[in-house]
C-alpha cells in the first residue's frame, strides 16, 4: 500500500448540517494564508479537508476509509447543533479522532443550539456538543465524566458570527494569531466591498475569474476552478442574502447569465464529486432567481442543466441517499416549473422521479428525519396534479399520507422551519381538496390550522418575509371560505388584520412575482368581500390594484395559466360587477365586453373563475338570462361540489340565495 493522504483537517457534521458543512468546507479550502505566515509548519493553503460525503462516495469499505482519513487528519472540525449532538455517527467520528490523536487538535463549530445545554433545567434539547466532545475518553474508547473543554468558534450571528468564527477557526488550525488574520482578512473585505458596488463589476470579476482559471497549468487550473465555483456560489449565496431583503435580486441577473454561460462548457465527466455538487446546487440557485423575477424561460434552462448534473452524480453512485437526494432537489424544480406552466404531464413525470428518489432515501435509512420530509413533499406535489386533475380520492390519499409523516416527526410543534412549512403547505392543499367536494367547514379548519403554522414560523425581529407571504395567502383564503358561508362581516374583518402584510410585502420586494401574486388574490378578495357588502368605493379601490398587479404578472410571462385564468379572470368579472352595481350601465356594458373577449379561447372560457365570472355577468344583466345555457355552462366545470358554482346553480334554477351560503344576489345587487 501507498502512503496515507494527508489532509488538513476532518470535517464531521450531521445530515442537517450539510449545507453548512458545505460551505465551510470551501471556505477552509479556498482559504489564502497571508504570505506573512507562510513556512514552516504553515502553508500558503489548508487543503486539502476532508469531508466524508464526498471522499467517501466512492468507496467499497466505508468504515476502513473513515477511520484511515480521520488517523490522516491533523485536525478535527465538529459542526455543532442538536442534531449533531445527537448523531451517533459524529459522535463515532469524534471518538476515533481522539482514539489516534488525543484531546488536541479538535475544534468546535457552533452553528446551532447551546453549548453545555443538557447541563440547564428545561434546556436540555438546546445541547450542540455530542457527547464524546463534551467529555474525555479512556484508553478503550469509551466516554468518561471528565469534561472536556474544546476549542470553539461560534458561527452563529449571536455569536462570532460567520467571518470572525471562520478566522477563529483557521488561526486555531494554523496555530498563528488571530490578529494577523484577522487585519489581512479586513483588507481584503474592502477590497471586495469596492468590488460588490455595481451589478456590472459582478460580471465583469466573473468574467475575470473564470479566464484566469482556463489559462492555468493543469494542477493549478483545478485549484482555480474551485474557486471560480466558490465564487459563482458565494455571490448566488452570500451576495444573494444580502440582496434578496432589500428587493435587488435584479442586481444579480448578470451573476446568473454568467454563471450558465461557464457552466455550459463543463464537461461533466471530468468534473469531482464535489464540483458536481457544486454546479448543480449553483444552477438550482439561478433558477429559483429566474423563478422568482418571473423568467421561467431562465429558470427552466437552469433547473434541466441542474437535473443533468445530478442524474451524472447519481449513475456515478447509485448507492449514495445524498445523490438521490440531490436529484430529487433538481427534478422537483423541473416539474414545479412545468406546473406553473400548466404542463401537468412533464409536472407529473419529474414528480414521480422525486417520489421514487425520496422512498429510495428513506429505504436507506428509514430513521432520517430529513428523508422523511422529502416522501411527505413529494406526496403533497402529487397531490396537487390529483386535486387539478379531479382525482380527488387519490389527492386525499396523497395529502393524508403527507400529514401523517409530518405530525411522527413533530412538524405541528413548529420548532423545526422545514417540517413547519412542508406540513403548513399539506393542509393548504388539503383545504383545497375539501373545498372542491364542497366541505367548507373542514376547509376552513385546515386553513385555520395553515395560518397558526405561519404565526409561529414568523419572526418579526428576523425580518422574515418568506412565513409572512404565506400567512397572507392563507389568511386571503380564509376570507373567501367566511364569504362562501354567509359570514360577511367575519370575512372583512379577517381582511382587515391582513392589508398591512400586503403593503409590506409589495413595498419590500415589487419584483417578487409571488408577493405579486399573493397580494393581487387579497385585492380580489377584498373588492368581492366589499362589493357582496354594498361598499362600492372600497371594492373599486381594490379591484384596480389587483387588476394592476395581474396584468403585470402577465407582462412578465404570458406562459403562467394562473396568473390568467384565476388573477385576471376574477379582476375583470369583479369591475363588471362592480359598475352594473353602481348603476353604470355603459361601464357595465364595456367591462363585460373586456371580460369576453379576453376568455373567449378554447381550454379557457372552460376553467373554474372564467365560468363563474361569466355566469355572474350574464346575471347582472338587465336582459333575461338564458337559464339553460347558464346551467349548462356551469355543468361543464368537474368542480360541481364548490360552494360558489353550487349557489350559482341555485339562484339561475330558483331565483336565490341559498340560506348562509355564498351571496350570489349581493353580488350581483339583486
Amino acid at each position: 500500500m501507498g502512503e496515507k493522504p494527508h489532509y488538513w483537517a476532518f470535517l464531521s457534521y450531521s445530515h442537517r448540517d450539510r449545507r453548512f458543512g458545505s460551505w465551510l468546507h470551501r471556505a477552509l479550502e479556498t482559504y489564502r494564508v497571508p504570505k506573512s505566515l507562510v513556512g514552516g509548519d504553515v502553508p500558503a493553503r489548508l487543503h486539502p479537508v476532508f469531508r466524508d460525503r464526498e471522499e467517501l462516495a466512492a468507496s467499497s469499505d466505508l468504515g476502513d476509509r473513515l477511520v484511515e482519513a480521520i488517523e490522516s487528519s491533523r485536525n478535527l472540525v465538529v459542526i455543532c447543533s442538536p442534531a449533531a449532538a445527537k448523531s451517533k455517527w459524529t459522535n463515532e467520528e469524534i471518538i476515533a479522532f481522539k482514539k489516534a490523536h488525543g484531546d488536541t487538535h479538535i475544534f468546535a463549530a457552533i452553528v446551532d443550539g447551546e453549548p453545555h445545554a443538557s447541563g440547564m433545567p428545561g434546556r436540555e434539547a438546546e445541547e450542540c456538543f455530542p457527547p464524546a466532545l463534551r467529555f474525555k475518553i479512556d484508553d478503550d474508547g469509551n466516554i468518561t465524566d471528565i469534561p472536556a473543554e474544546p476549542i470553539a468558534a461560534d458561527f452563529r450571528p449571536q455569536g462570532d458570527g460567520r467571518k470572525l468564527a471562520k478566522l477563529k477557526l483557521i488561526a486555531g488550525m494554523l496555530g498563528v494569531p488571530l490578529d494577523g488574520l484577522v487585519q489581512r482578512d479586513q483588507q481584503r473585505r474592502n477590497k471586495r466591498l469596492v468590488w460588490l458596488s455595481a451589478a456590472s463589476i459582478l460580471g465583469m470579476a466573473i468574467t475575470t475569474f473564470l479566464a484566469i482559471a482556463a489559462i492555468q497549468a493543469r494542477d493549478e487550473a483545478r485549484f482555480q476552478r474551485e474557486e471560480a465555483n466558490g465564487l459563482v456560489q458565494f455571490m448566488l449565496t452570500d451576495l444573494r442574502d444580502k440582496l434578496e431583503p432589500v428587493g435587488r435580486l435584479d442586481t444579480l441577473d448578470v451573476v446568473g447569465e454568467r454563471a450558465l454561460a461557464y457552466y455550459e462548457k463543463q464537461d461533466l465527466k471530468d468534473l469531482s464529486p464535489d464540483e458536481l455538487g457544486q454546479r448543480a446546487a449553483a444552477l438550482n440557485l439561478v433558477g429559483e432567481m429566474a423563478n422568482l423575477q418571473g423568467d421561467l424561460d431562465g429558470a427552466l434552462v437552469a433547473f434541466r442543466e441542474a437535473a443533468r448534473t445530478t442524474a451524472e452524480q447519481l449513475e456515478r453512485f447509485p448507492d449514495d441517499p445524498q445523490r438521490y437526494f440531490d436529484h430529487s432537489q433538481s427534478s422537483f424544480w423541473v416539474g414545479y416549473t412545468a406546473w406553473q406552466r400548466g404542463d401537468n404531464e412533464t409536472a407529473r413525470r419529474h414528480f414521480n422521479d422525486y417520489l421514487a428518489a425520496a422512498e429510495r432515501m428513506v429505504e436507506f435509512d428509514p430513521d432520517n428525519d430529513s428523508w422523511a420530509l422529502e416522501l411527505a413533499s413529494a406526496h403533497v406535489n402529487l397531490g396537487v396534479l390529483d386535486q387539478e386533475e379531479e382525482k380527488h380520492g387519490e389527492a386525499t390519499k396523497s395529502f393524508a399520507a403527507s400529514e401523517n409523516i409530518l405530525l411522527r416527526l413533530g412538524a405541528n410543534e413548529a420548532k423545526d422551519r422545514d417540517l413547519g412549512f412542508t406540513l403548513a403547505q399539506t393542509y393548504a392543499w388539503a383545504a383545497s381538496s375539501l373545498l372542491t367536494s364542497g366541505d367548507v367547514a373542514g376547509a376552513l379548519e385546515k386553513r385555520r390550522a395553515e395560518f397558526a403554522l405561519y404565526e409561529a414560523l414568523y419572526d418579526a425581529d428576523q425580518k422574515d418575509f418568506q412565513p409572512l407571504g404565506s400567512r397572507l395567502f392563507a389568511g386571503t383564503e380564509i376570507a373567501a371560505l367566511l364569504l362562501m358561508s354567509g359570514k360577511l362581516a367575519e370575512s372583512d374583518q379577517q381582511l382587515r388584520t391582513m392589508q398591512p402584510v400586503a403593503s409590506q410585502l409589495l413595498a419590500h420586494d415589487p419584483t417578487n412575482t409571488l408577493w405579486q401574486e399573493f397580494a393581487a388574490s387579497f385585492y380580489n378578495q377584498q373588492a368581492e368581500t366589499a362589493l357582496a357588502m354594498g361598499r362600492l368605493p372600497q371594492a373599486r379601490a381594490a379591484n384596480g390594484r389587483a387588476i394592476a398587479l395581474c396584468r403585470s404578472l402577465r407582462e412578465t410571462d404570458s406562459s403562467v395559466e394562473n396568473w390568467h385564468t384565476t388573477c385576471l379572470a376574477q379582476a375583470l368579472s369583479h369591475a363588471a360587477l362592480i359598475a352594473r352595481r353602481s348603476g353604470n350601465q355603459d361601464q357595465f356594458t364595456q367591462a363585460a365586453e373586456r371580460f369576453r373577449r379576453e376568455f373567449a379561447s378554447a381550454g379557457i372560457r372552460d376553467k373554474f373563475w372564467v365560468i363563474k365570472g361569466s355566469v355572474m355577468i350574464d346575471l347582472a344583466a338587465s336582459d333575461p338570462p338564458d337559464r339553460a345555457s347558464l346551467l349548462s355552462r356551469i355543468a361543464t366545470h368537474d368542480k360541481q361540489s364548490d360552494p360558489r358554482l353550487a349557489a350559482l346553480r341555485t339562484f339561475v334554477e330558483e331565483g336565490r340565495d341559498d340560506a348562509d351560503g355564498y351571496p350570489v344576489g349581493r353580488m350581483i345587487g339583486r
